[in-house]
């Protein structure tokens, strides 16, 4: 399972309110599921907005990490998965 600052977090959000409103709904309890498949790099989560968004983000090879969510807010429902992930790993 791949490893992520918080710092790393925060650069992948677009800025630093998308990163703020993330972290809201990591602390608010809004990813409502996970599920890994660590051989493929995969994990996904469901996160509870205005609706339930899908966050889908690949561990790449080569250290990067690619994300797409069905969101409006790219950035930030994506963000708090990764929160989610940084502090259940």
């Amino acid at each position: 399972m791949f490893k992520l600052s918080r710092t790393e977090i925060k650069n992948l959000a677009t800025d630093a309110t998308t990163y703020s409103r993330g972290l809201s709904y990591y602390k608010e309890g809004r990813v409502k599921s996970f599920k890994a498949d660590a051989l493929e790099g995969l994990y996904s989560f469901d996160v509870q907005g205005n609706q339930v968004y899908n966050v889908t983000i690949r561990d790449r090879k080569d250290g990067s990490i690619d994300h797409n969510c069905n969101c409006p807010a790219r950035a930030k429902v994506p963000a708090s998965t990764l929160l989610q992930h940084l502090f259940i790993s």
